[in-house]
C-alpha cells in the first residue's frame, strides 16, 4: 500500500467523521474542534446550499476564516461553534 494510499484514507476516514459529527451522529471528540474544515463542509454546518450567499456572510458577519492558499479558504469547527452560538437567540424579538 503506498503512502498516498494511506493518506487517502486518513483523509476520507476524517471528512465522514466530520460529516457525521456535523449531523449529529457523533458526540465530538476532544481533537474535533482543531480541525480545519473547507467550504463546502462549513456551508453545510451552517445550513447554507450557495457559496456567493456563504461567502458574503463570511465577510459581512464576521465569520472567522483561515486564508489556506490565495484561492481556498478554511474554518476551525471550533470558531464556527462559537459564532453560532454568539448568534443563538432565545426570541424573535
Amino acid at each position: 500500500m503506498s503512502a498516498e494510499t494511506v493518506t487517502r484514507q486518513h483523509f476520507d476516514q476524517t471528512v465522514g467523521e466530520l460529516k457525521a459529527m456535523i449531523a449529529g451522529l457523533l458526540p465530538a471528540q476532544s481533537g474535533a474542534d482543531e480541525e480545519i474544515i473547507l467550504t463546502k463542509d462549513a456551508m453545510k454546518f451552517m445550513c447554507y446550499s450557495d457559496a456567493d450567499t456563504f461567502l458574503r456572510a463570511v465577510k459581512r458577519d464576521g465569520v472567522p476564516f483561515i486564508r489556506i492558499n490565495a484561492r481556498r479558504i478554511g474554518f476551525e469547527m471550533k470558531s464556527l461553534r462559537a459564532w453560532k452560538q454568539k448568534r443563538t437567540r432565545n426570541s424573535v424579538t
